[in-house]
Order: C-alpha cells, then sequence, then structure tokens
C-alpha cells in the first residue's frame, strides 16, 4: 500500500513496469495528496456544484480560499457549452458585474496570448495598464483579492477558458504553483466533462512506456528537457521525444495538461 494514497492500494505498483532506472523525484507527500485526492472526488461529481465543493477543499489545503473557472465568451449571454464555475466574494462579484468589468479585464486578454500560468499581485505597474484596469485591481486588493494565479486554458474543442485562483499569500512557491496549475486542467476538464454531457473515453491501463512515465512525472516537478535528460543520463533530444509521445497517446493539448491526465488516469503518482 502506498502510504501517501491509501486509496490506491489496489493498483499495481507504477515501478513494477520500468526498467529498473530508479531516479525517482522526492515528493512532498502533502501537495502531491491534494492533488491526488481532488483528481479522485471530482471522477465522482456528477454536477458542477459537487465539483466546485471538491475543488474549495483541495484549495484550502494550499492556502487558496477563492477561485473560478469559466470559458471566456460573451459573459451576458453565455452559450450552453459554457463552462462556469464562481467561488468569490458576493459583494466583489455585484461589483465586478455592475462595472462590466469583464469587458475591460486584462486578466482575460492575456490569457488568450499564453499556455503558461500567470501571476498578479496588489502591486500593479500603472504604465502597463489603463487608468479603468488598475481601478479594477486596486478594486478587488480592497476586497480582499490580492495573489492571483491565472492558469489559462486552450483545449482543442472546447471555448478558451480561465481558471484564476486567490491565495492569502504571495505565489512564490514554484512546487505550489506547480500543484495549482495541475489542478486548475484537471478542474476545467472534468468541468467541461460534465457541461457537455462527456463520459471519460475508456483508455487500456499503462498506456505510456516507463521512460514516459518517468519524464512526464519529472515534468510534473517543474524539470524541463534537458534537466530530465541530466537526471535520467539520456539525451536532451530523447527526453523531448519521451515527452511528446506522451503527450500525443493522452490527448493533451500541452505538457500540463498531459501530466494533468497522467494523474488520472494513474499512469504515474507523484
Amino acid at each position: 500500500m502506498c502510504p501517501c494514497f491509501p486509496w490506491i492500494a489496489d493498483m499495481p505498483d507504477p515501478d513494477s513496469r520500468r526498467n529498473g532506472s530508479g531516479n525517482r523525484p522526492g515528493a512532498s507527500p502533502a501537495a502531491a495528496t491534494v492533488v491526488e485526492k481532488f483528481v479522485k472526488a471530482s471522477q465522482s461529481a456528477s454536477s458542477l456544484t459537487l465539483l466546485k465543493d471538491n475543488f474549495i477543499v483541495a484549495l484550502a489545503e494550499l492556502d487558496c480560499p477563492w477561485f473560478n473557472c469559466f470559458s471566456i465568451t460573451n459573459f451576458e449571454r453565455p452559450p450552453s457549452n459554457a463552462v462556469q464555475i464562481l467561488h468569490y466574494p458576493g459583494h466583489w462579484v455585484e461589483r465586478y458585474i455592475a462595472q462590466c468589468y469583464f469587458k475591460i479585464d486584462p486578466v482575460l486578454t492575456e490569457c488568450l496570448k499564453t499556455h503558461m500560468p500567470l501571476i498578479w499581485d496588489d502591486e500593479i505597474k500603472q504604465d502597463k495598464y489603463t487608468p479603468q484596469q488598475v481601478r479594477l485591481f486596486e478594486e478587488a486588493a480592497e476586497a480582499g483579492l490580492k495573489h492571483f494565479l491565472t492558469i489559462p486554458i486552450h483545449k482543442p474543442g472546447t471555448l478558451p477558458a480561465v481558471v484564476t485562483i486567490v491565495g492569502d499569500r504571495e505565489f512564490s512557491d514554484q512546487r505550489r504553483i506547480n500543484m495549482l496549475h495541475l489542478l486548475g486542467l484537471h478542474l476545467h476538464d472534468r468541468a467541461d466533462r460534465i457541461v457537455n454531457n462527456n463520459s471519460e473515453p475508456h483508455r487500456q491501463k499503462f498506456i505510456l512506456t516507463p521512460r514516459e512515465q518517468d519524464c512526464i512525472t519529472w515534468s510534473a516537478y517543474g524539470k524541463t528537457d534537458h534537466q530530465i535528460a541530466d537526471i535520467l543520463s539520456i539525451s536532451h533530444n530523447t527526453a523531448h521525444r519521451h515527452l511528446e509521445n506522451a503527450k500525443r497517446k493522452l490527448g493533451a493539448f500541452n505538457r500540463a495538461h498531459a501530466v494533468s491526465i497522467a494523474i488520472r488516469l494513474r499512469e504515474i503518482i507523484l
């Protein structure tokens, strides 16, 4: 039985499939357990309300009290396939809507330009934004929303989306950012399936090779191709090929998404 994740006791030992290379990352049990527990709980969530409750529990363990997850679309008349989950202070939501801040929110426009998480804090550079946008951030800070981590979602076949997580402290710990990135990707993936009544596609167990699992696991810990190559004593090109093969096999739109899927399918254990 895995001491960190007792609920996977009935799963085959993933290391039994490996080629003996070792070099497994030293996981932080607390952080890894948050992701594993949410992935498991979300699979039985049959509604956005239940999924939202599961995510609130997961974020509480990472000092993040508020979040939203929604498709970037017509906010006044969203289409039926749009994802909309909101867990923000009520007074701030009312203010945001009343001022039509969704029309000028730089978070939404910036997320359309990148796949990588964006960090926002309460010290916004005023020369980068319009006075109205600066006021938006100032009012958010006054409402107690100071530290934001925004996760862009660009998944083929779905509307562009964003998951924004608000923390009680700055997002300075890369390990914490990585875990929140994985959580956000899985939240949207599961929410999209619920909204559009898409069942989980059937996949056989262990579709990745042992080396692909190694590379994806190290990618989950924020390692680059070159770092993974050094750790596993393989070439940079080989590490890159394993990661791209894993992404293709898992049907992922980027590597972080591949990690999220691999965790859900229990291809890897953090």
